[in-house]
């Protein structure tokens, strides 16, 4: 199994940035909120970033990111990827 060795490299290098900020899309949301939005984002980039590595191959991304084929379709179009 080929390893995720992307993950290892940042998704927010610039803590100082809005997307790594936590407190500056917290108002008036719940923890559970939050998280998801957080797990959204970075869903979508490790999605994005394998299939640019797969070249586009939904197939091989799919199993690469271990998830089922349909599962990745459904993503791919919620986060409006590709």
């Amino acid at each position: 199994m080929q390893h995720l060795n992307f993950i290892a490299q940042p998704l927010f290098p610039d803590k100082g940035s809005p997307n790594f900020s936590v407190t500056h899309h917290a108002e008036g949301k719940s923890l559970k909120e939050i998280v998801n939005d957080r797990v959204a984002v970075v869903e979508k980039e490790i999605i994005g970033r394998v299939l640019k590595e797969e070249k586009g191959n939904k197939s091989r991304t799919a199993k690469k990111l271990q998830v089922d084929y349909k599962a990745l379709l459904r993503k791919i179009k919620a986060y409006g990827i590709g």
